[in-house]
């Protein structure tokens, strides 16, 4: 049970404040989004139930800003901004409940690189449902295959030609079965 899945994320905004006495404050902020491929394996406890673990790789956009208050020093570019293609992985539980639609549990780490030059892990708790597109159909009903079509042979004679005789051999396709 393999699958491929792709997918959009908006982790929000993280931030932080550091207080140095008597310098001031100095606010970071990160808004991260981007898109992810994954390759996800499941592993099924019973018909319904499963253990997933999915690898994979994350395209990040990170939106940094800083801000200060009194002394504190801000990096030249108060705003910068880095895309990144990093890995992420994760496992989760899954219930199905048809084979088409269920509802699943993920805790996932993204690795992510941001605009300062930071490297972070970023776990993320998610909850949602899955919808399997392209699930097979039922089989169409067997069409019966007709009977083999029977051939009559009908012999009719030919006037005599010159000095040999011929037989003129006809053959009509009856359908059905009535005929032996």
């Amino acid at each position: 049970h393999m699958a491929v899945e792709a997918g959009y994320f908006d982790m929000g905004q993280l931030g932080y404040t550091a207080t140095t006495v008597p310098a001031g404050t100095l606010t970071g902020a990160a808004n991260i989004k981007g898109l992810h491929l994954d390759l996800v394996g499941n592993h099924y406890f019973t018909e319904k139930f499963s253990l997933l673990g999915r690898i994979g790789l994350n395209y990040a956009q990170v939106d940094d800003s800083f801000s200060n208050t009194g002394t504190v020093p801000v990096p030249a570019d108060a705003s910068p901004e880095k895309n990144s293609l990093s890995y992420k992985y994760g496992v989760g539980l899954q219930y199905d409940f048809t084979k088409t639609l269920g509802a699943r549990a993920d805790v996932e780490r993204y690795r992510i690189d941001d605009a300062v030059g930071n490297k972070a892990d970023v776990d993320m708790l998610s909850l949602g449902l899955v919808y399997r597109f392209g699930d097979e159909k039922p089989a169409a009903a067997k069409q019966e295959t007709p009977p083999p079509k029977k051939a009559v042979k009908v012999i009719v004679p030919v006037k005599k030609m010159q000095d040999y005789c011929s037989v003129l051999d006809i053959q009509f396709e009856i359908k059905g079965s009535d005929m032996q």
